[in-house]
């Protein structure tokens, strides 16, 4: 049971790289055209800049929520904290008697 738990666990992963992996590569391929039709239709004016800004944001979000879930941050944090609070209770009981 333990084992498939930890397989489910490393594909969730997997996924969630896979699908911040195809953004970029989406926001890149994009943005680049973008680029390229700015530069032939309009050189001097530099409209690019808000979608690659705009976009760019997002993509940036999508990262740092992609990095926070595969490395087990908040899983680690909340085992760590209950861990913290159940002492102090167990303290506290004991005081208490």
């Amino acid at each position: 049971m333990e084992n498939n738990e930890a397989y489910q666990k490393a594909k969730r992963k997997a996924t969630l790289l896979k699908e911040f992996y195809s953004h970029l590569t989406t926001y890149l391929v994009a943005n680049g055209l973008f680029f390229l039709i700015n530069y032939l239709t309009a050189p001097g004016e530099w409209w690019v800049l808000y979608p690659l800004i705009g976009w760019g944001v997002c993509l940036t979000i999508h990262g740092m929520d992609t990095i926070v879930k595969v490395s087990g941050f908040w899983e680690n944090w909340e085992y760590r904290k209950t861990e913290e609070l159940l002492h102090k209770e167990q303290d506290n009981y004991q005081i208490r008697k």
